[in-house]
C-alpha cells in the first residue's frame, strides 16, 4: 500500500485505539492522512483468528462488518443477518459528509440505540483541503 511510515494522525491515533482499554479519541485531519487506515488497523488487531464460526447459517458470526447505516439497519431489523446487542464498535467513516449531505443520522442513532450497551463509536470527518 505505500506506507513507510505511520503519518501525524496515526502516530497520535494508533497508540489510544490500541490501548488496552482503547481510549476515546476525537481527532481531525486533512482528507488522504490516513484517519481510516488507523482505524482500521486498530480493527484488525482486535480480530481473534482462533474464533471460528459456522459457515452457514441465519445470522453472520463475522468479528468485522462493513456497511452504510442503512444497510447494517436492513440487517440488523429486516433481515435479522446481526443481532446489534453484538456490536461492539461501531464506525462512520467521513461522518460529516454522511450525516450532513446523506441525511443518515437518524439511522446512525437507530443503530447505536439497539445495542445492548453503546458500542464504542468510532467516527472520521474531514477538515477542509
Amino acid at each position: 500500500m505505500g506506507f513507510n511510515r505511520p503519518s501525524k494522525i496515526q502516530e497520535t491515533a494508533l497508540p489510544m485505539m490500541l490501548a488496552e482499554p482503547p481510549q476515546n479519541l476525537i481527532a481531525q485531519s486533512q482528507s488522504g492522512t490516513g484517519k481510516t487506515a488507523a482505524f482500521v488497523l486498530a480493527m484488525l488487531s482486535a480480530v481473534d483468528p482462533n474464533k471460528t464460526y459456522p459457515q452457514r447459517g441465519v445470522k453472520l458470526r463475522e468479528q468485522i462488518v462493513i456497511g452504510t447505516p442503512g444497510t447494517m439497519l436492513d440487517w440488523c431489523g429486516k433481515f435479522k443477518f446481526i443481532d446489534p446487542k453484538k456490536i461492539t464498535v461501531f464506525v462512520l467513516d467521513e461522518a460529516d459528509v454522511m450525516i450532513a449531505t446523506q441525511g443518515h443520522q437518524d439511522q446512525s442513532i437507530r443503530i447505536q440505540r439497539s445495542a445492548r450497551a453503546p458500542p464504542r463509536p468510532l467516527w472520521t470527518v474531514t477538515s477542509g483541503p
